[in-house]
């Protein structure tokens, strides 16, 4: 999918630093997004969407994401395409 294409190139230009021909522009982009439930952690998520349709959605779309990470990236860090640095987290 193209989103995922996209990702990966946003997180190779990142892990290049200043190296990156993009990273004045990368400076100015957030490395995290807080205020999305999907980066919140269990208990947050508890806390702030308890009783909305949200509180089942999540983990639903966790879920989702994790699948396509295990399907489009894993296979890429495991064979080590994708070289060491930002995508060591695997």
């Amino acid at each position: 999918p193209r989103h995922v294409r996209l990702t990966l190139c946003l997180l190779h230009e990142r892990s290049l630093g200043a190296s990156s021909p993009w990273a004045d522009y990368l400076a100015t982009v957030p490395s995290a997004e807080a205020g999305v439930p999907l980066t919140w952690t269990a208990e947050e998520r508890r806390n702030r969407l308890s009783g909305t349709e949200l509180e089942f959605f999540i983990p639903w779309k966790l879920g989702e994401l994790r699948r396509e990470y295990d399907r489009h990236v894993a296979p890429l860090v495991r064979c080590g395409a994708l070289g060491g640095g930002a995508f060591s987290f695997a």
